[in-house]
């Protein structure tokens, strides 16, 4: 069983991570509305890749929600793949693809974590912030 993502992790994602995201509110509220589906997600899982599956599997969430929605209680272990952090790792060359989907999401998120280990970044989130700033071919995750 993983932490259970609450309201505020929610908000936080789409209000401090993902503010300029397309249709950022409306994600945020549709997560929220089906918050006790994906809390049960959560609490039922014992594997970040099959829970990610599950997740996409939920209407207007995806894979990019999902893996933020992972991200919010396991900031210092998993990444939100949105299409500028996928393309930013493959630019860096530090996963071999997109494909996040096919059982790499625990791979690639370790690969960005041992990345940060070794550069001058602190945190998953500071990752993120510089993708959003240096990605030159945002790639969405599949």
């Amino acid at each position: 069983m993983y932490s259970l993502p609450a309201q505020q992790d929610v908000e936080w994602l789409f209000n401090i991570v993902w503010p300029r995201m397309e249709g950022a509110a409306a994600h945020r509220d549709q997560c929220l509305t089906q918050l006790a589906h994906i809390r049960k997600l959560f609490a039922q899982s014992n594997n970040f890749n099959t829970l990610l599956n599950q997740l996409d599997a939920l209407p207007d969430i995806g894979l990019v929600i999902g893996t933020g929605l992972i991200f919010c209680v396991n900031q210092d272990t998993m990444v939100p793949f949105d299409k500028y952090t996928t393309g930013w790792a493959l630019e860096l060359k530090v996963i071999p693809g997109n494909r996040i989907s096919q059982g790499n999401y625990t791979l690639y998120s370790q690969k960005i974590a041992d990345y940060i280990g070794s550069s001058k970044l602190g945190s998953i989130l500071e990752f993120v912030r510089e993708a959003q700033e240096k990605a030159t071919f945002p790639c969405p995750p599949e």
